[in-house]
């Protein structure tokens, strides 16, 4: 009787504690998203037309509402004419344009990527505090880098192109792939870089236009507020432009009735510096071009190369020759400076 007794309270004492463990793992897989969705990595503050949010394996699909969260590493899709507003947990705001795709990276982890979000399509606008820290967007091929102020990134996958242009103050741009080299764009700026023109770096920083900014803001649905900021610092980097090159311009050239009053006058746009000096000049044009080949040299200067004789036949009538014409004094001096052109030709080297 013993055994059996002893053999019965041990088979209970098994089954309350396979129900007891069962009850805690429960427990701890249903508290585990709960903790997780507590702390959203950023908020969906407006939007409007056709929004969908996504988990990170973008299986599941959270219907879009006003300050509903966004999930770490959560995905954000605009598609049609749509649009949205979104805050991150840092601080920056987000303007997402119609057709864009973008992923909103967790740093938290070491290993993460360094970017707080990346743009996969589409367009962004991005507003940074100074109080936030510095924000970093990326795209398939580039990264913006921006302390304070706000930006535009657009990124195409047809074209393969990233553009960044810079609203507020300063912006860094770079190749994600090479780090190294990093372009300043300055507010009212715009640089591009696509790997289907062979560039490894961003495109110089230059001026853009007000027309093609307000199309790009039409698709971003931002506030009067901010449209008009960005409208007014493309409009005063246009002006800077406008003075850099008034003030670099070279004064104006002598005018053709100043040329005729001169006795130094010449036709000549080139004028020659010497046999020597054209001589140093072809020698190094065959260098360069042809290697210094005297097959290329040929090619180049047939007439010099084969010793071909050259004429040019030229025949002036003069007023002078008309018997019993009184010439006036344009007339004479338009007689000067036929001499002076026939002559500056008759000394022209035949070679060149």
């Amino acid at each position: 009787m013993y055994p059996v007794k002893h053999t019965s309270f041990a088979v209970i004492s098994l089954i309350v504690l396979a129900a007891f463990s069962a009850q805690s793992a429960y427990a701890v897989s249903k508290q585990t998203p709960q903790s997780e969705a507590a702390a959203p990595c950023a908020v969906l503050e407006k939007f409007g037309g056709p929004v969908r949010l996504l988990d990170a394996t973008r299986t599941d699909v959270v219907d879009p509402a006003y300050n509903v969260g966004i999930a770490c590493n959560g995905w954000v899709s605009i598609d049609g004419d749509g649009w949205a507003l979104i805050r991150h947990a840092n601080g920056y705001e987000f303007h997402l344009g119609s057709g864009s795709f973008m992923q909103i990276r967790e740093l938290k982890d070491a290993k993460a990527p360094a970017e707080h979000v990346v743009l996969y399509q589409g367009s962004l606008f991005a507003r940074v505090h100074t109080s936030n820290g510095e924000l970093r967007v990326a795209t398939a091929n580039g990264r913006a880098k921006i302390a304070s102020g706000s930006l535009v990134v657009t990124f195409s996958q047809v074209e393969e192109e990233t553009q960044v242009i810079a609203v507020e103050k300063e912006t860094r741009f770079e190749n994600r792939f090479e780090p190294s080299r990093k372009i300043a764009v300055r507010a009212g700026e715009a640089s591009t870089l696509g790997f289907r023109t062979g560039r490894v770096l961003p495109t110089a920083p230059r001026a853009i236009s007000i027309a093609s900014m307000r199309d790009k803001l039409h698709e971003l649905g931002l506030e009067e507020k901010d449209y008009q900021i960005a409208i007014r610092s493309v409009r005063e980097r246009q002006e800077r432009k406008s003075v850099a090159l008034n003030e670099a311009s070279p004064k104006k050239g002598r005018s053709i009735a100043s040329l005729r009053k001169s006795k130094n006058a010449s036709y000549e746009r080139h004028p020659s510096r010497g046999l020597a000096a054209d001589n140093a000049v072809r020698n190094a044009m065959i260098k360069r071009v042809v290697g210094g080949e005297p097959e290329g040299s040929k090619i180049l200067f047939p007439d010099i190369t084969t010793r071909t004789p050259s004429s040019v036949g030229i025949q002036v009538r003069s007023i002078e020759s008309r018997a019993g014409y009184q010439a006036t004094a344009t007339e004479k001096h338009e007689e000067l400076e036929k001499k002076k052109l026939i002559e500056e030709l008759s000394n022209m080297h035949p070679d060149l």
